[in-house]
């Protein structure tokens, strides 16, 4: 069976709480769904990742390296998803660059100064771009 990434974020919300009932809500989520999935996770990996009592859920330390880890692959699985999103936004891969033409050169009505059409050749601006 694979660990699903709702696990891990059930796992990290747990230990940043250091409670059940305080990652669940945290999460929109039932305590016992919260805790059940917790647990099926601890018996999948075969390691305790918590210490359960009435005062809350702390980590153990064989749970803490793995906590670590699931940190970094919600990160990883957020960042891959926000990627995907702009790609599909068209937002990838563009890079815009501007820049005030009166801090280069002092206005001119008859058109661009040399200065101008220089730094517009230097970053491959063609007369009808804007730079």
């Amino acid at each position: 069976m694979a660990i699903e990434i709702r696990q891990l974020r059930y796992a990290v919300a747990t230990a940043d709480t250091q409670s059940f009932s305080r990652a669940a809500a945290l999460l929109n989520v039932k305590q016992i769904t919260l805790s059940r999935r917790v647990h099926q996770l601890e018996e999948q990996l075969g390691v305790k990742l918590f210490e359960r009592s009435t005062r809350g859920a702390e980590i153990t330390e064989n749970g803490r390296p793995f906590i670590e880890q699931a940190r970094r692959i919600i990160t990883d699985v957020d960042n891959l998803q926000t990627t995907a999103r702009n790609v599909s936004y068209g937002l990838r891969g563009r890079i815009a660059v501007g820049y005030c033409s009166p801090i280069i050169s002092p206005l001119t009505k008859s058109g661009p100064s040399d200065s101008e059409r220089v730094l517009k050749d230097e970053i491959g601006c063609s007369d009808g771009d804007e730079a």
